[in-house]
């Protein structure tokens, strides 16, 4: 089932699903070794806050996490721009 969607549309939205589930699966992975290092403590210890920025807690650098969040909420606006504008002219037609 495409939905009436091209191509290109649909392998984009998938990529963009497999992309965030692997994001998903490795902060998991992450957050697990962590706790298994603190005997103390079990499961998750560190939730990334609405807003903060995972690229720090998967410990990249402040600079280059800054600039790949950048560079995710932009890559996110412009495929929200896109499904928004091409509903819109289907809506229209």
């Amino acid at each position: 089932m495409t939905w009436g969607l091209p191509n290109n549309v649909l392998y984009g939205m998938a990529m963009l699903l497999v992309i965030g589930s692997l994001c998903v699966l490795y902060a998991y992975y992450v957050a697990n070794r962590y706790a298994k290092d603190k005997s103390n403590q079990r499961g998750t210890t560190h939730v990334t806050p609405v807003g903060g920025n995972i690229f720090l807690d998967l410990g990249f650098e402040p600079e280059e996490a800054e600039a790949m969040l950048q560079e995710s909420r932009r890559r996110i606006a412009a495929k929200l721009q896109g499904k928004s504008v091409k509903a819109e002219i289907r809506a229209g037609s």
